[in-house]
């Protein structure tokens, strides 16, 4: 018998920069879920660190000064803020954590989420021999859940 899907918290604060992120998010939150279903951990721990990226921008597209002013703030060559909206997942987890829009111990989960997400590389997930499971990707939707609270309590 499948499992009903997590509820993904109303993110529609968080996403108010950027409104069709809201639908995207919760769209991929659900395929994730049911990708796990279907017996397809690594799609769906794939979609989960989508999910994530997308919580994040939403959050940095918010206090896009604010974001910009952390010392984790990508730059270009010339020394000037990146657009927020061309981070990468890893400079957008770090600017949340500086900035204390998730708390401690999910901003070290993020990290976590990030390098099971880089298994759409095969050579990642071989060279760092990630092993997934259902029970592993529900444990990853139940994180990603706080985070969601945490980003959207921040706003």
């Amino acid at each position: 018998m499948a499992k009903a899907c997590p509820q993904l918290p109303d993110i529609a604060r968080l996403t108010a920069a950027m409104p069709a992120l809201q639908g995207v998010i919760a769209a991929r939150w659900r395929e994730a879920h049911a990708c796990n279903e279907a017996g397809c951990p690594v799609a769906a721990v794939i979609l989960l660190g989508s999910v994530l990226e997308g919580l994040l921008l939403s959050r940095a597209l918010l206090s896009r000064a604010e974001a910009s002013a952390s010392a984790h703030a990508p730059k270009d060559k010339n020394g000037k803020t990146v657009a927020v909206a061309d981070w990468k997942l890893a400079a957008l987890i770090a600017v949340a954590h500086e900035r204390g829009w998730v708390r401690g111990g999910m901003a070290g989960w993020s990290r976590v989420l990030r390098r099971y997400r880089n298994a759409v590389h095969p050579g990642a997930e071989a060279a760092a021999a990630m092993a997934f499971t259902a029970a592993r990707v529900r444990g990853c939707h139940k994180s990603l859940r706080v985070i969601a609270g945490d980003l959207v309590a921040s706003c």
